[in-house]
């Protein structure tokens, strides 16, 4: 078991990097002799065995939502909601709704996405109690009011998807530091990063940079960092910034080339930078827009 937990750590300190490709040589390997020994240990050990099981599988959804294979994420997530519900874990199985409703974002799913996240919001606050009196309940909780501004940014309805990151700020708020419970991230920072990502979806680039400007993440993930950059980059885009957004983009992508190099929404942004900039698109953009292969 100690061995197994280390190698579930692994996996997600992976995720949280974004090396994606690392992460793909380790993960099958572990989740062989996970499923394998979810077969065969003593049934009093088979819970622990299903709760990485289920941190597993969440890490493989994550990775798969950010590289834009949706169709896999969809079946991670499943898969982590299964197995944290045979480990008989209850903030699990809510973080693995999480991963899911993500994965139906993804695939422009928004209905599913919203049924799910905000069954979920009404579930844990009506039974949870217990579960919300801990910093890791605030952190689910919280998370899935950021899934549901998310969803409601997508379909363009952006009272709602400031309401649900008003919700987001006051369980920040309640919780009152970042953490990493479920490896969420979730924590006063990461919600305002998300409400720049939000404001970035609905076309609101100067609320974007306004926000961006006041966000210190260097407490984070490499991921979450390259995320905010690569908003604050999409939202230049959108001002026609070249400049600015090329800086972010490539501040983005020193962090984690994966994820800006295969982000459908950052490869949209780097495709419009070109055609903004014509003639005098300046190398470094260029060198970008084939990396990530952007004008394919």
């Amino acid at each position: 078991m100690p061995e197994l937990t280390d190698q579930v750590s692994e996996v997600w300190a992976l995720t949280h990097a974004a090396k994606f490709a690392e992460l793909s040589a380790l993960v099958g390997p572990v989740l062989d002799r996970l499923e394998s020994a979810a077969r065969v240990v003593r049934a009093e050990d088979r819970p622990a065995i299903q709760a990485l099981l289920a941190r597993t599988y969440q890490a493989l959804a994550a990775a798969f939502v950010r590289q834009d294979e949706a169709d896999a994420a969809w079946v991670a997530a499943d898969r982590a909601i299964r197995a944290a519900e045979l480990a008989g874990e209850t903030l699990p199985v809510f973080a693995g709704i999480y991963r899911l409703a993500q994965a139906f974002v993804r695939l422009k799913h928004l209905d599913q996405a919203e049924h799910a996240a905000a069954t979920a919001v009404q579930a844990l606050k009506a039974h949870g109690d217990a579960e919300l009196a801990t910093p890791a309940g605030l952190s689910v909780l919280g998370s899935l009011h950021l899934v549901l501004a998310l969803v409601h940014a997508r379909s363009g309805s952006r009272d709602r998807a400031r309401t649900e990151i008003g919700h987001a700020r006051d369980v920040a708020q309640r919780l009152g530091v970042d953490r990493n419970d479920f490896n969420l991230e979730f924590g006063p920072t990461n919600v305002e990063i998300q409400a720049v990502s939000t404001a970035v979806e609905l076309g609101d680039a100067g609320e974007a940079l306004d926000i961006g400007a006041g966000i210190d993440a260097e407490g984070l993930s490499p991921e979450r960092r390259s995320r905010l950059l690569m908003d604050l980059g999409r939202a230049h885009a959108q001002r026609r910034h070249v400049g600015e957004a090329v800086d972010a983009l490539l501040r983005a992508e020193a962090l984690a080339p994966e994820t800006v190099r295969s982000h459908i929404a950052a490869r949209a942004a780097i495709r419009e930078l070109v055609l903004i900039a014509g003639r005098t698109a300046p190398a470094e953009l260029l060198a970008l827009a084939e990396r990530s292969a952007a004008m394919d």
